[in-house]
């Protein structure tokens, strides 16, 4: 009795295992049978707009990094142009106050020059003067 039994079991066992495997190899089949005689409704286009949503999330999340790093490559551009246009604005004060010192010394040599001729033409006013009366002095005591 406990062959039968055995045996039984075994042959039971061997065609569950034999149905798993066929159920198994053609369950795409089987399910497509399934869905033709529409006693299984798969929603096709949600499976596809699932695997859509996750390449358009990685597209965005791609696009974003990229715009995020060419955000940080303008503000690094932005903050080295401040740089450079506060060194320019420092170096440009520093022309003007240069130009209002050359300004200021060159109107004070302007004075100086004029005053210079000025003395220049009295000088020789003087000298002019003096020749004249040294001339005259020596023609008194000639005379």
């Amino acid at each position: 009795m406990v062959s039968k039994n055995s045996r039984r079991n075994w042959t039971i066992l061997l065609t569950i295992g034999a149905s798993f495997f066929a159920i198994t190899l053609y369950s795409g089949q089987i399910i497509a049978a399934l869905v033709k005689s529409e006693l299984l409704s798969v929603n096709l286009e949600k499976i596809g707009n699932e695997g859509e949503t996750k390449y358009t999330k990685k597209l965005v999340k791609q696009q974003l990094e990229e715009v995020t790093s060419s955000l940080k490559n303008a503000e690094k551009m932005l903050a080295t142009s401040n740089q450079e246009l506060v060194a320019l604005n420092v170096a440009r004060k520093n022309l003007q106050d240069e130009k209002g010192k050359l300004t200021a010394s060159i109107e004070r040599l302007r004075f100086e020059l004029v005053d210079h001729q000025n003395k220049k033409n009295y000088l020789k006013v003087i000298k002019e003067r003096l020749i004249h009366r040294w001339k005259c002095l020596k023609q008194r005591m000639i005379n």
